[in-house]
């Protein structure tokens, strides 16, 4: 199920941090242009998305602007898990061209260790 989450667009550096209020980050991974911040528990408490605009287009293979991105209205986000892999899907809703847009960015990883206590 899709939740609500905190986010942060840095326009100068092009970078998304889309997060869960209220949760404190104890590790994070680096994969690929993604830094995962991992809370206590093993769960992932904030996903930031380095070069966002050019990210979302390979992703989405639509052409998103550092501009459209200042202008995200909300996040949600939703996490399952396989055997082997976590599947992020992550939903940007902005506007473009005057109209209301769903970004849908579907993203699978490897599973992350949980972190010990």
């Amino acid at each position: 199920m899709e939740k609500k989450v905190m986010f942060d667009y840095d326009y100068e550096n092009d970078s998304l941090y889309i997060y869960f209020n209220n949760k404190k980050a104890k590790e994070s991974f680096e994969l690929d242009n993604f830094v995962i911040d991992v809370g206590e528990n093993g769960e992932i408490v904030g996903i930031e998305m380095v070069n966002a605009s050019e990210m979302i287009r390979k992703i989405w293979d639509y052409e998103i602007s550092k501009d459209t991105l200042k202008n995200i209205r909300e996040v949600r986000m939703s996490i399952a898990y396989s055997r082997d892999l976590m599947i992020i899907k992550i939903v940007l809703v902005l506007f473009m061209d005057n109209r209301k847009i769903d970004v849908k960015l579907p993203l699978s990883m490897p599973k992350l260790k949980a972190v010990s206590a």
